[in-house]
């Protein structure tokens, strides 16, 4: 009777023999000269649909891969770390030169400023009102106790009110330009000017402390309280004013007919504000 199991060396041989001839389910495929791989970057046809991303790291493998030793690779680094410092001092450069130009323009002013004293020692009008008229003192003290140097032209100082921010009309009478008037708006009053004021006091508050004076004079430089604007509700102040600079210019000045008809309205308004602060002047 012929035996029906096998040796193990004969079902070996049949294991062998069946791995050889057919491939398993989970063998790959034995590659061929004509096959190639769907995402090779090297392929002409696939480079076209492949991504852009892709295409950019496969070129930077190749030049890795072509560079002796990364010596190119070292270089190009070194080159755009020198770029940036370029770029990065150009903009330092650049808001240097911006942060320089603003202190010029901000200098600029006070340049202006310091050539004030040497003007009114020459005799140019300077007319300075409210806080203008602070700057031209000795100094300027604020409500905490700082002190802002002035420019030093007007003797005297400006100092806190003791009481609340003086307001309204401002009637003052002055013996170089007759009764002028307006309104006066300050916290803060004008001391140790008593030897030059600009007039009396009519009606208002003017400097303060119980003077009875209102501003200060030397020569052409006038320092006032007076708001209203000054010079369009004193039409005989603004012209005494616009003599003396024709004057210097070497010309001069006469009103003319739109001048005449504007100072009727100043006539109308300076009566307006005399009746309301009860101030009656002499014909």
């Amino acid at each position: 009777m012929r035996s029906t199991t096998s040796s193990p060396h004969r079902l070996l041989r049949r294991v062998s023999r069946r791995s050889s001839s057919a491939p398993t389910r989970c063998a790959a495929p034995a590659p061929t000269s004509d096959s190639r791989r769907p995402n090779d970057l090297h392929d002409p046809e696939h480079r076209a649909v492949a991504p852009r991303h892709q295409r950019r790291r496969a070129e930077r493998r190749r030049a890795r891969a072509a560079a002796p030793l990364g010596r190119p690779r070292c270089r190009r680094r070194r080159r755009r770390r020198r770029e940036r410092a370029a770029r990065s001092g150009r903009r330092h450069r650049r808001r240097i030169g911006q942060r320089l130009d603003a202190r010029g323009r901000a200098r600029a002013p006070l340049d202006d400023a310091r050539r004030v004293p040497s003007l009114g020692t020459e005799g140019v009008p300077i007319l300075a009102v409210g806080t203008g008229y602070e700057l031209l003192s000795w100094g300027v003290e604020s409500a905490d106790g700082t002190v802002v140097e002035g420019l030093g032209i007007l003797p005297g100082r400006a100092v806190p009110h003791a009481g609340p921010r003086v307001t309204g009309d401002l009637v003052i009478r002055s013996p170089r330009f007759g009764h002028l008037v307006g309104f006066e708006n300050h916290a803060r009053d004008y001391v140790q000017a008593e030897a030059s004021p600009l007039g009396r006091i009519v009606a208002g508050e003017g400097n303060g402390r119980g003077s009875g004076q209102e501003g200060v004079v030397m020569g052409w430089v006038l320092g006032t309280h007076l708001h209203g604007p000054v010079l369009a509700k004193n039409p005989a102040f603004a012209d005494a004013i616009l003599v003396e600079v024709a004057s210097r210019a070497g010309v001069e000045y006469a009103p003319g007919e739109p001048a005449i008809v504007v100072d009727g309205y100043a006539a109308e308004a300076r009566a307006a504000q005399l009746a309301a602060a009860g101030v009656t002047l002499p014909s």
